[in-house]
């Protein structure tokens, strides 16, 4: 995983692997793309991990929906495969090749 302090380095559109506990957790939206007209559900999540370092996380389609449903406040999120944005600073989104588990049982999550 990378650090969240380390991801300012990291080129825009790479893809990165990354974990961090989600401290704010926005609410879902609708929003209209404007490459195809179509309804995108998103939602934005804080990740912060051990450094204190924090970036926003933007999840669409299903993930947005249920993001945390069963959770609790503040779990865990592991993502594989998050792109890179710079929309006001480094940004992480995910895409439909994104994996994304919540609550992760690896030694890394606790």
């Amino acid at each position: 995983f990378v650090p969240i302090r380390k991801i300012s380095d990291i080129e825009k559109d790479r893809f990165i692997d990354v974990i961090g506990v989600a401290r704010e957790v926005g609410d879902a939206q609708s929003i209209t793309a404007k490459a195809t007209g179509k309804q995108l559900d998103k939602r934005d999540v804080t990740l912060v991990d051990d450094s204190g370092a924090s970036i926003r996380l933007t999840l669409w389609g299903q993930e947005a929906i249920g993001f945390g449903q069963g959770f609790g406040p503040n779990p865990v999120v592991a993502i594989k495969g998050a792109k890179v944005g710079d929309y006001n600073g480094r940004t992480l989104s995910t895409v439909s090749s994104s994996q994304m588990i919540l609550q992760p049982d690896i030694p890394d999550a606790h």
